[in-house]
């Protein structure tokens, strides 16, 4: 199996949590993604799609200036229709070890990222896969920072370039391209609105470690964030997908590399009724603290 795309989608669930691309983080969030009564390329019926996401991570104070940080992430993709893939389900877990040294104007983070993903009926060490992630965050002005760094998942090596820029006391934009984009537009202390894009990659594997599927979308979405207590948050947002894929491959088959666009990807692909793109809407409970 190849495992070369994983860490694009570790990285949506932890790299805007563990590297302060805000004036905010979120320690602890559960989410329900739906996109219902979608279509296939080719062929008949329909298929809802479920992803629920967990994530949760705590920041262990070193010293000073530097933090140990610890989390974990649990991700569950359910597909409810009557042809492939639907009646399939998986399951990811993620282990997130990581240092976070801050130097006057430069923030150094280092994180490892051990996941098992899969079906989970047959758990083997094929569902294993290893990840890391490295960035360096500049501070130029009180307004803008910028991030350098990259990413890596055995087979799979990418750039990371990151932002946040406070454009005025209301509007702010941050990312972490190339997998999240945010335009946010603060309304009040209780509301904030804006415009989110996530670029989101997973491979599972599936039948009994024969084969596995890759999952690849990309979505933008509309937002609100009401701030039920100074701490907790309710999120909803409504979108809809750009070339949305779920592919299934034998395990034998490989990209030779994949540096943000595929390399020697001559896969032949086992499934032919992929599902059309679709709407989607999510709902979040979020944990989320300042930070300075």
């Amino acid at each position: 199996m190849t495992k070369s795309n994983v860490l694009l989608s570790i990285v949506a669930l932890f790299v805007c949590s563990c590297i302060n691309a805000q004036k905010y983080t979120d320690l602890i969030s559960v989410s329900e993604q739906y996109s219902p009564s979608n279509g296939y390329k080719f062929g008949n019926g329909k298929c809802d799609v479920h992803d629920q996401n967990f994530a949760a991570k705590a920041p262990l104070k070193i010293n000073s200036t530097d933090y140990l940080l610890v989390g974990l992430g649990a991700n569950h993709l359910e597909f409810i229709g009557n042809a492939y893939p639907g009646g399939s389900s998986f399951t990811a877990l993620t282990l997130q070890l990581g240092y976070i040294g801050n130097f006057g104007r430069y923030n150094l983070t280092a994180v490892a990222l051990p996941k098992i993903s899969g079906d989970f009926a047959e758990i083997t060490h094929r569902d294993f896969q290893m990840g890391g992630l490295l960035v360096l965050s500049v501070k130029y002005s009180d307004k803008l920072k910028l991030k350098y760094g990259c990413y890596y998942n055995q087979e799979f090596f990418g750039p990371l370039i990151g932002l946040d820029w406070e454009v005025n006391d209301k509007l702010r934009v941050f990312g972490n391209l190339p997998i999240t984009a945010t335009a946010e537009y603060t309304v009040s202390n209780r509301f904030a609105t804006g415009l989110f894009f996530n670029a989101n990659t997973m491979s599972y594997l599936y039948d009994k470690q024969r084969q596995y599927i890759h999952k690849s979308t990309q979505e933008i979405s509309a937002f609100g964030d009401f701030y039920l207590t100074k701490n907790l948050v309710f999120q909803t947002k409504l979108g809809y997908t750009i070339g949305r894929k779920y592919d299934l491959f034998n395990l034998a088959d490989k990209i030779d590399a994949n540096l943000i666009v595929k390399i020697g990807d001559d896969r032949p692909q086992m499934n032919n009724n992929t599902l059309k793109d679709g709407f989607i809407g999510e709902v979040k409970l979020i944990f989320r603290v300042p930070v300075q």
